[in-house]
Order: C-alpha cells, then structure tokens, then sequence
C-alpha cells in the first residue's frame, strides 16, 4: 500500500479457512519459525470465530503460511484490535465482550495458553453504545 492506494497484491499460499465463520480479526508479528523463538520482523495473522469466539494465529512468511495454532480463549470475548498496549514489545489482544460491551486487553504470551488474565480498560462515557472499536492509532 501507498497511503490509500494499492500497489500490488498477491494470493495468501496456505490452506482454506476451515468455515466461513472465521474472519481475520488482527495482524502482527507474533512469532518466529516456531512458537519459541524471537520475532521475525513478519506480519502474522489472527483470526476469530464469530461462533464462538475460538481464536487461531496463522504464523506468515510473507503470503506464505508457515504454520497455524488455535489458542485457549475466554468465553463471549471479541478480538477488536491487536497492538502493543503495554510497552514492553510484545503484542496484546484488544478484546470487548459480547454482552456486557467491557472493554480489556489480554497480553499475549505464546508459552501461556491463554496469555494473561482480562486487564479491563475503563474508557470515558460514551453515550451511543453502537461505538467500536476498530483498531489502535
């Protein structure tokens, strides 16, 4: 991409998505070749399915997928955007539940199933709850 126009594009070598329920829900580098080592400077992706929420990452090599992993989730919790909220270089899941509308974030931690507990963000009022989130700035 070059702002807003496209430049090239190129099909995603990999398998089918399994249903169509999931949907890509984030990108970023998550991991190397494998779940242990150092991060590889490539975009990987994550998906959610909107079933039940169920979360898998798709580790990338450019259009290429490397390998994939479902990860343990917690229940009624939605993926809205993927960054690093903490600081420390790792990316976090930005998450809001389905029925309360809460808002958290999960820091990831690919040797812990389910990284780390819910951190619940206390957001300013907003008066219409038809805001989303769509992804960080």
């Amino acid at each position: 991409m070059d702002g807003l126009r496209a430049l090239s594009g190129e099909v995603v070598d990999g398998p089918r998505v399994p249903a169509t329920e999931w949907l890509i829900v984030g990108a970023g580098d998550f991991t190397g070749a494998d779940r242990f080592s150092p991060r590889d400077g490539r975009l990987d992706l994550v998906w959610q399915s909107a079933g039940d929420a169920r979360v898998a990452i798709w580790t990338m090599n450019g259009t290429t997928v490397m390998g994939g992993r479902e990860i343990q989730w917690y229940e009624g919790w939605k993926v809205r955007a993927v960054a690093d909220l903490t600081g420390d270089g790792d990316l976090d899941f930005v998450v809001q539940h389905d029925s309360t509308e809460e808002l958290g974030f999960i820091r990831y931690n690919p040797l812990v199933p389910t990284g780390s507990s819910i951190h619940r963000l206390i957001p300013a009022s907003v008066d219409d709850v038809d805001w989303r989130i769509v992804g960080p700035r």
